[in-house]
């Protein structure tokens, strides 16, 4: 598997040296020219057969809600015809606080949710299955939605 995240995660020492070596993909948040590279590294990875794990929010939350999600990777597998498996994530709030590269233990889990089949959908449905996926993984972790904006 396969992680997206933003470049200045690569840049950490030791961490940033393993998510290259293991051909993650670096993410430059505003930069239209590096989410295209995104895009086809994705596309590549997930042509290979690997898994690629998104944080559609493009962010942590700062207040335990789940902000509306980043569309591009639903349009991708919906052009891919990948199935989508949301991974419900909860208890990392604290673990690394926003504007801080200090590690706190903390104990988290993860619930794999049932896979959303993406056959039949189009590129224009790519909005409604972000905000599937959005709600089914508020509703396992019992975290608040904010509205879409």
């Amino acid at each position: 598997m396969k992680f997206l995240s933003k470049e200045s995660i690569f840049k950490i020492p030791l961490l940033g040296w393993q998510m290259r070596m293991s051909r993650d993909i670096p993410i430059e948040r505003g930069n239209k020219e590096s989410a295209k590279r995104a895009l086809d590294a994705m596309r590549d990875r997930l042509g290979r057969g690997s898994s690629v794990i998104v944080f559609p929010e493009g962010t942590r939350s700062a207040d335990g809600s789940i902000a509306p999600f980043r569309e591009g990777a639903f349009r991708l597998a919906i052009e891919l015809g990948v199935d989508v498996v949301p991974l419900a994530v909860a208890g990392t709030e604290n673990t690394l606080p926003k504007h801080s590269l200090v590690f706190r233990p903390t104990r988290a889990s993860v619930t794999v949710l049932p896979p959303i089949p993406v056959a039949g959908l189009t590129a224009e449905d790519a909005p409604r299955l972000a905000e599937r996926v959005r709600g089914d993984i508020g509703r396992a972790i019992g975290a608040p939605v904010s509205p879409a904006a």
